[in-house]
C-alpha cells in the first residue's frame, strides 16, 4: 500500500494500482484482481524449499557425504534468493522515487516495473536452474534413475494443488495409500500406478508451461487494453485444467477396476468423496437411515421394512447422484472460462449458469425426505425424534390431534394398529411393483 502514497487523487491511485500491487510483491489474491495469475506473486517465493531437499535426500539415496554438499549448496541458494529479492526491491523503491504522477505516463511506468519484474523471474529460475545442475552432478549411475519419477514426485507436489476444476487436484498416489493394500495388490496395480505418474506429469507440466508462459500475454493484454488477448488466454488455460482433471478421472476408474470389486468400490467412494464433496458426503437422510437400525426394540418386522425402505432410498440416491456429477463435470470448465473473461473484461456481466445443478439437488432433496418421511411413519414419535437430524422432518402435530394417546390411555395401542395398516400398504404397493416389472417386456 505505500507505493498509492506516491500517486496523488484516487483517480490516479486506480491507474496506477496494477503495477504498484505487484511491484510491492502482494498477495496472489491481490494481484489476481488485476486478471494477473498467482505466479506473479510467487516470483519472491523460492522455486526449490526445505522439503524439496528433505525428498532428495529420500527419494535418491544420497549418503552423508552428498547430503552435506546439498545442504550447502541450499544454503548457498537461499542467499543469493534473498540478495535478488531485495535488489528487485531497491530498483522498485528508487523508481517510485522518481514517479512524478502528474506528468509520468502510468503505461510506461508499468512498463518499467513489469521488466524489472521479467529480469527477477529469469535471476531466481537461474539460481534454482543452477542448484538443480549441482545438484544431479552429485549422483552416481546408479542414483540417476531414481531421478525421473523423483523429479515427477516434486513438480506433482509444488502444482497439483493448484487445480480449479473439480477432481483437478486429485492425487491417486494418497488415495491409494490410504486403502493400506498389502503387498501383492500394490504389486499388480504398480505398473498403471507408474503409467499415472507419467501421463499426469505430462498434463501437469503443460498446464504449469502454458500459465507461466501466458504471463507476458496477460501483462501486455492489460498495458495494451487488448481484453480479447485474455479472454483467449483464459479459454486455453481452462482446456488445460480439464486435461489434467480427466487424467484423474481415467485412471481413478482403471486403477479401481484392476483391484478386487470390494477394494475398488471403496477406492471410487473415496475419490469422488474428494472430488464432489456436496454430491458425496454423507446427507442428514442417510444419516437417519444408518442410525435408526440401532434404535432397540424393534421388531423383525419393522427392520425388514426399514432395510427395503433404505435399499430403495440409496438406488434413487445414487442415480442422482450419477446425474449431478455428471452436470458438474459439464459445467465447471464453462463457469471458471466465464469467470477468468470477467476478469478480463471489467464490467462485463456474468452469464447464468449451474441452475440445472441446483434444480438437480433440489429433486434430490424432496426425494431423499419422501423417504425419510416414509421411515418416520414406521416408528413411534419418541422413536423418530431419537434420531440424529431427524428435528427437520417433526411437524408439530394440530392442536388436540393425539390428545387421548398423549394422555397415555390408549395412544400407544392405536400407533401400533396404524404403523401395522402403512406396513401393509407398503407390502401391497410392493407387490404390484413387482408384478409391473414381470409383465413389461
Amino acid at each position: 500500500m505505500n507505493g498509492l502514497k506516491a500517486c496523488s487523487g484516487s483517480g490516479n491511485r486506480m491507474r496506477w494500482a496494477p503495477a504498484l500491487v505487484v511491484a510491492l510483491g502482494l498477495t496472489a489474491s491481490a494481484s489476481a484482481q488485476f486478471g494477473l495469475s498467482p505466479s506473479i506473486s510467487s516470483a519472491f517465493r523460492q522455486a526449490i524449499t526445505t522439503r524439496d531437499i528433505q525428498l532428495a535426500v529420500a527419494d535418491l539415496q544420497l549418503d552423508e557425504n552428498q547430503r552435506f554438499i546439498l545442504e550447502t549448496l541450499f544454503a548457498d541458494y537461499q542467499a543469493d534468493f534473498r540478495t535478488g529479492v531485495e535488489g528487485f526491491h531497491q530498483r522498485i523503491t528508487d523508481f517510485r522515487g522518481e514517479i512524478d504522477p502528474t506528468k509520468s505516463n502510468p503505461a510506461e511506468a508499468m512498463r518499467i516495473v513489469f521488466g524489472s519484474m521479467d529480469q527477477w523471474q529469469v535471476e531466481s529460475q537461474q539460481l534454482a536452474d543452477q542448484l538443480v545442475e549441482d545438484l544431479k552432478g552429485l549422483l552416481s549411475e546408479e542414483q540417476q534413475e531414481f531421478w525421473p519419477p523423483f523429479e515427477r514426485r516434486v513438480f506433482r507436489l509444488k502444482f497439483l494443488n493448484k487445480g480449479r476444476l473439480a477432481g483437478e487436484s486429485l492425487d491417486l498416489f494418497s488415495s491409494v495409500r490410504n486403502l493400506n493394500l498389502d503387498e501383492t495388490l500394490m504389486q499388480t496395480i504398480q505398473p498403471l500406478l507408474d503409467e499415472y505418474g507419467r501421463t499426469l506429469h505430462e498434463a501437469l507440466r503443460a498446464r504449469e508451461d502454458y500459465i507461466n508462459a501466458a504471463e507476458s500475454e496477460r501483462i501486455k493484454a492489460i498495458q495494451d487494453r487488448k481484453p480479447e488477448i485474455n479472454i483467449a488466454v483464459a479459454g486455453r488455460e481452462v482446456q488445460l485444467r480439464t486435461a489434467v482433471r480427466d487424467v484423474n478421472e481415467q485412471y481413478s476408474v482403471t486403477i479401481a477396476g484392476a483391484l478386487p470389486e470390494e477394494t475398488g468400490q471403496r477406492l471410487l467412494a473415496s475419490i469422488r468423496e474428494r472430488m464432489y464433496p456436496r454430491i458425496y458426503r454423507l446427507s442428514n437422510a442417510q444419516r437417519v437411515f444408518k442410525a435408526v437400525k440401532r434404535i432397540d426394540g424393534l421388531s423383525e418386522e419393522i427392520l425388514e421394512a426399514i432395510e427395503s425402505l433404505e435399499e430403495l432410498f440409496l438406488s434413487e440416491l445414487g442415480s442422482f447422484n450419477e446425474r449431478l456429477m455428471g452436470l458438474i463435470k459439464e459445467q465447471q470448465p464453462s463457469e471458471l472460462k466465464d469467470k477468468l473473461e470477467q476478469v478480463a473484461v471489467r464490467g462485463a456481466q456474468p452469464k447464468s449458469t449451474g441452475d440445472a445443478v441446483r434444480e438437480e439437488f433440489r429433486k434430490r432433496q424432496e426425494m431423499s425426505d419422501r423417504y425419510v418421511n416414509q421411515l418416520r411413519d414406521l416408528l413411534t414419535p419418541e422413536q423418530f425424534a431419537s434420531l440424529p437430524g431427524s428435528g427437520r422432518w417433526i411437524v408439530p402435530p394440530a392442536r388436540g390431534l393425539r390428545a387421548k394417546g398423549a394422555a397415555g390411555n390408549d395412544g400407544g395401542a392405536a400407533d401400533d394398529a396404524r404403523r401395522k395398516q402403512r406396513l401393509e400398504r407398503k407390502r401391497e404397493y410392493k407387490k404390484g411393483d413387482e408384478k409391473g416389472k414381470d409383465s413389461q417386456p
